[in-house]
């Protein structure tokens, strides 16, 4: 059997400073449609990478995340 893909749109730039501002508490979910998750604070303005992904710095997290693995919370 085929495994179907779900399509991803990914999130603006303005989206994610509107949604995600510096301070807002979030559920980190490291696999995209998992239910396992862990509880951060945004540290970092939003910014853009250069293939169009969107990511933020979160706390407990040396590197950036992207956002569409983020739910505020």
């Amino acid at each position: 059997m085929a495994m179907k893909l779900r399509k991803h749109k990914m999130m603006s730039l303005a989206q994610a400073e509107r949604e995600f501002p510096l301070g807002t508490k979030v559920r980190y979910f490291p696999l995209a449609g998992s239910k396992n998750y862990s509880d951060h604070t945004i540290r970092s303005q939003p910014w853009e990478l250069g293939h169009g992904q969107v990511v933020v710095l979160i706390t407990f997290k040396s590197g950036c995340v992207a956002v569409e693995h983020l739910q505020k919370v």
